[in-house]
């Protein structure tokens, strides 16, 4: 089998992610790109090595592969950052005795303009 033939019979991306279960979770442009790069090394072992493949194994073998890169990759978080910044749930209390000196001060600035 020449390199050209084993080329064209490389499984497509399209294959390879309806072999795939659905339940991954992760984006489909992220799904794809693992799915190239498998493919990418099948293609250097192809140039390098004159490897020989059979279509079932090697989507079996990226499938595998795509699965653990996928399940490892990512966890869910809470981003809280806007509820900090827009709630002042953050910010550091007012002592009262504080809140009443400034309290004090403002009706002394408004007392002295209408003077």
């Amino acid at each position: 089998m020449t390199k050209n033939t084993k080329f064209k019979s490389m499984p497509s991306v399209t294959s390879i992610i309806n072999s795939i279960d659905n339940d991954l979770g992760v984006h489909e442009n992220f799904l794809k790109d693992l799915i190239n790069q498998e493919l990418d090394e099948l293609r250097s072992k192809i140039i390098n090595e004159n490897y020989d493949f059979e279509k079932d194994v090697v989507i079996k073998k990226i499938v595998t592969a795509v699965t653990e890169k996928a399940r490892s990759s990512f966890v869910n978080i809470i981003n809280g950052t806007g509820i900090v910044l827009h709630t002042g749930f953050g910010r550091a209390p007012f002592a009262g005795s504080h809140l009443k000196i400034l309290q004090i001060k403002l009706m002394a600035i408004q007392i002295s303009s209408l003077i």
